[in-house]
């Protein structure tokens, strides 16, 4: 399955999208520091700030599982924008062979510059 694993540069406020096949970072948690060198970017870290299931359910930090489960949020609390309590379902905060997306911040810079590496996305 493929993963897409978008990282945000905080330093020029643009995204980049980089589609792998095997996703090496599973088994690690939303908040944890990462390298990326397995997908091409040596000498950059990043820190994971979210993702997708591959059903499009968003991961929820915290969460320490790696499935979908079913949870109860508070009125306009995360994925509730309604007034009454909701039961929604979310993906765990650790990272399955399941999950479709990443999303990463860079925290630290490699030699090159990442726009050199992967071209930045395009917005609709």
């Amino acid at each position: 399955m493929e993963v897409h694993i978008v990282i945000g540069d905080p330093k020029s406020k643009k995204t980049y999208q980089k589609d792998v096949e095997e996703n090496p970072f599973i088994g690690k948690e939303i908040g944890e520091k990462v390298s990326l060198d397995a997908i091409g970017l040596e000498g950059y870290e990043g820190i994971i700030t979210g993702g997708s299931y591959e059903t499009g359910h968003p991961m929820k930090p915290g969460l320490k599982t790696q499935g979908l489960v079913s949870q109860l949020f508070e009125p306009y609390s995360f994925n509730n924008w309604f007034e009454n309590r909701r039961r929604k379902k979310v993906a765990g905060a650790i990272i399955s062979n399941k999950t479709s997306q990443i999303n990463i911040k860079i925290i630290k810079e490699g030699n090159k510059p990442i726009s050199e590496i992967i071209p930045p996305r395009n917005k609709k």
